[in-house]
């Protein structure tokens, strides 16, 4: 997948999106240009991030990219299936054991010493792969939203 350059492909796209979203007769374009745009975002935020590397353990915040993607990826897990579709969350028991991790909460709140467990006792190849399960599940949510038309 090509790169995502913010100012000359995701700005525009989203600026369709901020008009088109207010006007019922769009409605299918709008979740069109929707999946278009998370799809994007969920591919280019982990390719800029990872560049092909391990993860570094801290970003600015004192935060760690596997917390950073563990913490975007909860939310919209909870957002999409539980608030928007009422579907079951993607996260359970399994995907628990799978990412080697005690926590099902979202990790606001964590302390810098459950940051550091967490980042580094988790499988981060796990964690890549519920990242893509939610991104799939997200992707049929709107899928379903586009063929109410």
């Amino acid at each position: 997948m090509k790169h995502l350059f913010i100012k000359d492909e995701f700005n525009p796209k989203h600026q369709k999106l901020r008009q088109l979203i207010n006007d019922p007769q769009h409605f299918e374009a709008t979740i069109t240009l929707a999946m278009e745009l998370h799809d994007l975002m969920h591919q280019q935020y982990q390719d800029l991030v990872l560049q092909g590397k391990e993860p570094p353990m801290k970003t600015k915040k004192m935060k760690t990219i596997a917390y950073n993607l563990w913490h975007i990826t909860r939310i919209e897990d909870l957002c999409v299936n539980l608030f928007i579709s009422g579907r079951a969350l993607v996260f359970d028991a399994l995907w628990a054991k799978r990412i080697k991790t005690p926590f099902s909460d979202i990790g606001n709140g964590w302390s810098q010493e459950e940051i550091r467990a967490f980042s580094t006792t988790i499988s981060f190849e796990a964690l890549l792969e519920y990242r893509k399960a939610v991104h799939d599940q997200t992707q049929a949510v709107l899928k379903v939203f586009s063929q109410m038309t």
